[in-house]
């Protein structure tokens, strides 16, 4: 295992874990796609006692362990192998959680992202690229990759066809050209290669010229909220989609969600963009799952207050933090009105990975929160949030809905 990686852009991963404020935290997603429940089960005992018991889903579906050590993050990364669970390598190519199994996905990208990953490999892509590089195939349906960012992306246009676009979400991302599947991996190795003649330190977006095409003005919103709890699947089956309280939980509650769920016949659990898993199986089953995760705390239905507050990392977890975003974030969901705007609190002034939200309150220098130019403290940001809420457009709409 090599010394952990500090450097800005770098990506933690199960063997290279990276420094953070509670410690080292690794990151991984399975190869397969999906682990079995007694897999996820395994991974979170181990996380629970090889690290700070504190285990997250990333935004774009990635699993994260915190709280580690030099010592302990070896260990973790053997319980893993021991388990069967290898993590992907090579540039990540992602597909939605739910590609083939999907009625309502526009095409069946998992094919493709496979063939796009395989051939980069061979390549050997990996090693002349940035850690950050990323390609997206997104056939959309009930759980698409429609606001994952991605340097080179391929969404779903029916009948066989794929929009190629550069640096950007669906939405947001310079449109190249509609192509068929048979085109799509040379096209996407093109660029990939570009990229990678610019230095590890390029990204797509280094390939657009200031006159590059923008998607026309009318595009589709970002994304539309992704569901919570039952999704029908082919074949009789269906997903249960539990969502993380702003992105984390305990190692227990997830270790035991993964056991009761196998003791209950599922099959497998998926990673999902928006901090959720998805557990997959009969149909008659995603009612008994969705009552579990209520018990253990996770998110397991739409109008939970909790789906419309989130947060960085924030202190103890990242030493750039001023602020316990979780502390706060967990009590103004508890107070927030149905139908309220949405809301994120930033540890610091860097605001990494901050997505769009009616309100934004961002932690200072001084461990105070920074709102609408006012600083207050933080037993005044509450009720001041909520105000702000209160009064936004965007919760006298939720509320009239």
């Amino acid at each position: 295992m090599s010394a952990p990686d500090l450097r800005r852009g770098a990506c933690p991963t199960l063997l290279d874990p990276m420094a953070t404020g509670d410690g080292l935290l690794a990151r991984l997603v399975p190869a397969r796609g999906a682990f079995s429940p007694a897999e996820l089960a395994g991974l979170a005992r181990a996380a629970e006692q090889r690290g700070n018991g504190v285990v997250e889903v990333t935004a774009r579906g990635s699993f994260q362990i915190r709280g580690l050590t030099p010592a302990s993050s070896a260990a973790l990364a053997a319980d893993a192998a021991a388990l069967g669970i290898e993590p992907r390598a090579g540039v990540p190519v992602e597909t939605g959680p739910l590609a083939g199994l999907d009625p309502s996905e526009i095409d069946d990208g998992s094919r493709l992202a496979r063939s796009i990953a395989e051939g980069a490999a061979r390549a050997g892509l990996g090693d002349r690229l940035g850690p950050k590089v990323s390609v997206v195939v997104d056939g959309g349906g009930a759980v698409p990759l429609a606001a994952s960012l991605a340097d080179v992306r391929l969404d779903a246009a029916g009948h066989g066809q794929w929009r190629l676009g550069l640096a950007g979400t669906r939405a947001m991302a310079s449109p190249l050209a509609v192509i068929s599947a048979d085109e799509a991996e040379g096209r996407v190795f093109a660029l990939l290669g570009i990229v990678a003649s610019l230095g590890r330190a390029a990204r797509g977006r280094d390939l657009l010229a200031g006159d590059a095409p923008r998607p026309p003005r009318g595009s589709p919103p970002e994304a539309s909220p992704l569901p919570v709890g039952a999704i029908p699947l082919r074949g009789g089956a269906a997903a249960c989609r539990l969502v993380l309280p702003f992105g984390q939980v305990s190692a227990s509650a997830l270790g035991t969600l993964a056991e009761e769920a196998g003791l209950l016949g599922l099959r497998d659990i998926r990673l999902s963009p928006g901090h959720a898993v998805l557990l997959i199986g009969e149909a008659a089953l995603a009612e008994p799952v969705r009552a579990l995760g209520r018990r253990l705390g996770f998110v397991a239905d739409a109008d939970d207050p909790r789906l419309r507050v989130s947060a960085c990392a924030g202190a103890p977890a990242c030493a750039s933090a001023h602020l316990d975003t979780k502390r706060l974030v967990g009590a103004l969901a508890a107070l927030m009105a149905p139908g309220s705007a949405t809301v994120h609190l930033s540890g610091c002034a860097k605001r990494c990975a901050e997505p769009k939200a009616a309100v934004r309150a961002v932690g200072t220098d001084a461990g105070r929160v920074s709102l609408d130019g006012a600083e207050l403290s933080g037993a005044d940001a509450v009720p001041a949030i909520l105000d702000a809420l209160r009064t936004h457009p965007a919760s006298r709409r939720g509320r009239a809905a």
